[in-house]
């Protein structure tokens, strides 16, 4: 019981911290840095981050004491709130045309909207988590692409420099085709590192879901089944390390061999030599 009652504090307060730390950083880099004072030093943006989470934590718990029944708030926090925004998690990624305005929509409208398509429209039986979510996720989806295309593109040496840091994969072609001519990136060493990366992200699925099941059996002294979610959790977890390795290496040998690296030599050119 006494574990049971730790971990659910302490993912309480993981969640929490982090979404007081991720709200306040769009308000201090995105609202505040960007267009209110730029030049302010360094502290001043530090007291508005924490006056930022003292105030949503505030106005969190006024919310949470009108709250009587947990159950539909639970399902409008992890469903319908997220489903609108979800969509910038992809195309901040994959999508070069993809821009500020598009992602600030995306962001204004899901409070406003979830509440409305939440509470102020009637979904029964099994439809009711369904296809509210469905709904605010196109929504969003729609939206955040057409005010992306209505709006002004992020400059080109925006992407660029954004591209050279991230290197994501998908919607990416005229800018990685040009980076290439230019001899900054090798589009071969890309193509193994996100295979590799593909690998990884599926055996690190796989390793968080076991070790949740291994747990939670353990919890209820289900020791067979602990073990064996246990046995698949460490496969799973030295593989997606093993990948993960692989395509960190891939990409440090492509930046050598571009020169990016100055001090570090591909493990391709690496030949063994016996003393003569």
């Amino acid at each position: 019981g006494g574990i049971l009652i730790a971990a659910v504090l302490a993912g309480y307060m993981s969640t929490v911290g982090t979404l007081l730390q991720w709200g306040s950083s769009f308000v201090v880099n995105d609202f505040y840095r960007r267009h209110l004072r730029p030049t302010a030093p360094e502290k001043e943006h530090i007291l508005v981050a924490r006056v930022t989470m003292i105030v949503m934590m505030v106005l969190g718990t006024l919310l949470a004491t009108g709250i009587e029944d947990i159950g539909p708030w639970v399902f409008f926090i992890n469903a319908a709130m997220i489903a609108p925004a979800l969509p910038l998690a992809w195309l901040r990624w994959f999508w070069s045309r993809f821009n500020v305005w598009g992602e600030l929509f995306g962001l204004v409208i899901s409070v406003p909207l979830s509440s409305l398509v939440w509470f102020g429209m009637t979904w029964e039986g099994d439809s009711r988590v369904w296809q509210p979510t469905l709904l605010l996720l196109g929504i969003g989806l729609v939206g955040s692409i057409t005010v992306a295309l209505l709006t002004p593109a992020e400059s080109p040496e925006t992407l660029r420099n954004f591209y050279l840091k991230i290197r994501p994969p998908g919607a990416w072609g005229a800018i990685r085709r040009q980076l290439a001519a230019e001899g900054l990136i090798d589009l071969e060493q890309q193509r193994r590192e996100l295979r590799w990366d593909l690998v990884a992200s599926a055996c690190g699925i796989v390793f968080c879901f076991t070790m949740v099941y291994a747990f939670f059996m353990s919890v209820m002294l289900r020791w067979q089944n602990a073990a064996a979610f246990a046995v698949v959790a460490v496969l799973s977890g030295a593989a997606f390390f093993a990948c993960w390795l692989k395509s960190s290496q891939t990409s440090v040998d492509a930046d050598a061999k571009l020169g990016l690296v100055p001090n570090v030599v591909p493990t391709q050119s690496f030949e063994l030599e016996l003393p003569t």
